[in-house]
């Protein structure tokens, strides 16, 4: 099955703004990371997506955005499998004279997920954590942005990123008691009947991870995935835990700002009503600090939501 659904047209002042209309197919480049090649069995493997313009010229593309016709992610497995994956086809709206995007000479752009929201084997007969799981194993990761816009007078080529190798093995007993904490948790909010204790248990389980340890793999998942979550079911942290669900979400941005992880914490900060001053100054120099420079100075940013679209 597959779900569509129609968005807003983007303004007419962006989408005609004046910008060179020559272009090379050699100036843009695509990167993927997840932070580390081994994961245990059922980690959150979080992906950043990379689109940066090299060239001395501006650069129309199309949306940057996780779709089968525009990047699209491909998980295969050692024997060249490919991961079965969820696909969303979003349709757009657009005025006369759409070019694209356009991304300025030097320019980069980022895409944040957490892996198994959007490719693995479809957890059955329910999913409480993730929608998809990536069974113990090797893989090679890759990406490709299929840049060209349609009806433009200069059709790009595809881009492609360099594989990642991921490798997935079986938990331990400690990661094991790690990952069924999470999973607990997840259960009770999906149950109507205990789903009125999610956040308390929530905000308590945070507490508990920051103060033995920053790094903790689900820290992200837990700040941002596991809140949207909560939201999605009609419930909220109180007023009093508000304020530490930001200072977590700035301890895990500023602890593990290099990672993948430490950026959807940054941004999931960043889409707060009130997201601190300066954000970006106080990660200084990482991955958290490039994805959320361009977003300061905005009111609010989408956080990151997970992906629950089907084909």
């Amino acid at each position: 099955m597959m779900t569509s659904c129609r968005l807003a047209p983007i303004p007419l002042a962006l989408l005609l703004a004046i910008a060179p209309m020559r272009q090379s197919p050699a100036q843009l480049a695509l990167s993927a990371s997840v932070g580390k090649e081994v994961f245990f069995e059922g980690e959150p493997i979080y992906a950043v997506f990379r689109l940066t313009n090299e060239g001395p010229d501006t650069v129309w593309t199309s949306i940057f955005e996780l779709a089968p016709d525009r990047l699209e992610a491909s998980l295969k497995r050692s024997d060249g499998s490919v991961v079965p994956r969820y696909r969303m086809w979003v349709d757009y709206a657009f005025p006369p004279g759409w070019r694209g995007m356009p991304i300025a000479p030097g320019e980069p752009r980022h895409l944040l997920v957490v892996l198994q929201n959007n490719v693995g084997d479809a957890v059955v007969p329910t999913w409480t954590m993730f929608p998809r799981k990536i069974a113990v194993g090797t893989y090679t990761f890759a990406v490709t942005f299929h840049a060209a816009v349609d009806g433009a007078p200069t059709a790009l080529p595809d881009v492609v990123s360099s594989p990642v190798r991921i490798e997935v093995r079986a938990r331990t007993p400690q990661e094991e008691r790690s990952f069924a904490e999470v999973e607990q948790l997840m259960s009770q909010g999906w149950n109507r009947n205990t789903r009125a204790g999610y956040f308390p248990k929530l905000m308590a389980l945070i507490r508990a991870r920051l103060g033995q340890d920053g790094m903790d793999s689900f820290a992200s998942f837990l700040v941002n995935d596991a809140v949207v979550t909560g939201n999605a079911w009609g419930l909220a942290p109180s007023s009093s835990d508000v304020a530490v669900l930001s200072a977590a979400r700035l301890e895990i941005a500023r602890k593990q700002r290099f990672e993948p992880a430490g950026a959807m914490a940054a941004i999931a900060l960043a889409s707060e009503p009130e997201p601190p001053g300066d954000l970006a100054a106080q990660l200084g120099p990482s991955l958290a600090q490039e994805v959320v420079k361009p977003r300061q100075g905005m009111r609010r940013v989408s956080p990151i939501l997970p992906g629950h679209s089907h084909e």
